[in-house]
């Protein structure tokens, strides 16, 4: 049945991560060769991404711990900081201009 569900997936424009963050080595690895398939360099521009010790090395936040007996906006406000603390990171994406860099 695995083989099925992947197969089907075989024309799939997205891959979805459905673990959450961290995202697990599976799916980083699905995710990297469908970039592989799509891209038109193919496995060429992967090697070269995964390879470059050049990039800058990232840390992703942990995400909360939430429990049952955390009232409803204690565990809005751990959720928010958390969403914060993502944002902030996701915030150079909005300087690079990706149009540069699409053929």
């Amino acid at each position: 049945m695995e083989s099925d569900k992947n197969s089907s997936l075989a024309g799939s424009s997205v891959h979805v991560n459905r673990g959450g963050l961290p995202m697990d080595e599976t799916t980083w690895e699905k995710m990297w060769e469908h970039v592989a398939k799509v891209h038109p360099d193919g496995y060429a521009v992967v090697e070269q991404i995964r390879g470059n010790t050049g990039l800058i090395q990232t840390t992703i936040p942990q995400p909360p711990v939430l429990s049952q007996s955390m009232t409803v906006p204690v565990k809005l406000q751990a959720i928010q900081a958390y969403l914060e603390k993502l944002q902030y990171r996701l915030q150079l994406l909005v300087h690079f201009n990706f149009s540069d860099h699409v053929s």
